[in-house]
């Protein structure tokens, strides 16, 4: 079996198309876009190519200071950042999927017997991603699908991002969705309540009071932010 370090090197001498790899990570591009093979496990990261640095700077100076990503504290990482480097944002605007493992097993079989490099189903894996990538084809539909969900470099020539969400709005949301989940979970206890299961009323008792005060806290932060 082949080691991910000689994979590595064997890749710079056989691939087909132009790749380029730097720290275990290989690089390509298409139709706007860049991908990124992790060379240990084989996952497929896509993102919008850097559109330029003037594009970059205008997006910057009209979206990045309202945006949910770049004000939040719950905004892990800078997508701004991430683009204007070229590098592939690993939360924010990618996607990762997967080769189906039944084919892999069944071109397992195959490289065996045609050649005497025995790779691993992960590496065979990579090197099919780089063949269908490179040619264009070849991609099955359910990934061709993920793939087409990421914007291309195209869409940020507007001078808009394709990733833009208002702090605001997208504050609202998550209010919306934790008020629904608490709503949820106060229904439960009636469920509980309902079929006996608990034994003490004072649990109940508790357990309505606290879910009624954190929904109660929940919408007077709604309020507050549809008023500004």
């Amino acid at each position: 079996m082949v080691r991910s370090s000689e994979f590595i090197s064997l890749l710079q001498r056989i691939s087909p198309y132009h790749v380029n790899i730097s720290y275990n990570f290989i690089t390509m591009e298409r139709d706007g876009r860049e991908f990124l093979i992790d060379a240990y496990s084989g996952d497929l990261f896509a993102s919008p190519k850097s559109p330029g640095k003037h594009v970059l700077e205008k997006i910057q100076a009209q979206q990045c200071k309202s945006c949910f990503y770049h004000v939040s504290p719950e905004a892990t990482f800078d997508c701004y950042s991430y683009i204007s480097e070229g590098y592939v944002h690993p939360v924010r605007i990618c996607v990762v999927t997967d080769f189906p493992e039944a084919k892999m097993n069944l071109l397992h079989d195959v490289n065996v017997h045609l050649s005497n490099i025995d790779l691993s189903l992960t590496q065979l894996k990579i090197l099919s991603m780089i063949v269908a990538l490179g040619g264009g084809t070849m991609i099955p539909a359910d990934i061709q699908q993920k793939i087409d969900q990421i914007p291309s470099q195209k869409t940020m020539h507007g001078d808009a991002c394709p990733f833009y969400s208002p702090a605001t709005e997208m504050k609202k949301s998550l209010i919306i969705r934790n008020i629904s989940r608490h709503r949820r979970k106060r229904h439960f206890l009636d469920v509980l309540r309902d079929f006996q299961y608990l034994k003490e009323a004072a649990y109940y008792t508790v357990g309505i009071s606290y879910f009624d005060r954190k929904i109660a806290e929940l919408e007077s932060q709604l309020v507050k932010l549809q008023a500004k």
